[in-house]
This record gives structure tokens, C-alpha cells and sequence, in this order.
């Protein structure tokens, strides 16, 4: 990943752009939750009701 800020250009490697991800993320969703599982359920729900 490459980032320009200020006329600086970061390049970060693909695990530290994962970890900032991650982090971003984390701000708007709360410990404990995974948005993994929700997508995964909601999808298991649909295909019941096909």
C-alpha cells in the first residue's frame, strides 16, 4: 500500500496495511463482534427462505 500525505510517500507492507485496517474498523465496531459471522448468518438465512 502506498500512501502520499504531505508530499511524503508511505509504502506499507500488505500485513501493515491489514493491521491498520483493522484498526480503522474497530473504531465503528465494537469488541466481541464479528461482522464475519453476521455476514455468514444472514446469508444461511436467505438461502432458508429461497
Amino acid at each position: 500500500m502506498i500512501q502520499l500525505v504531505d508530499g511524503e510517500m508511505r509504502i506499507f507492507t500488505l500485513e501493515q496495511a491489514v493491521k491498520r485496517s483493522q484498526q480503522i474498523v474497530r473504531r465503528y465496531i465494537p469488541e466481541g463482534r464479528s461482522l464475519s459471522d453476521e455476514l455468514l448468518e444472514e446469508r444461511r438465512q436467505e438461502n432458508l427462505s429461497k
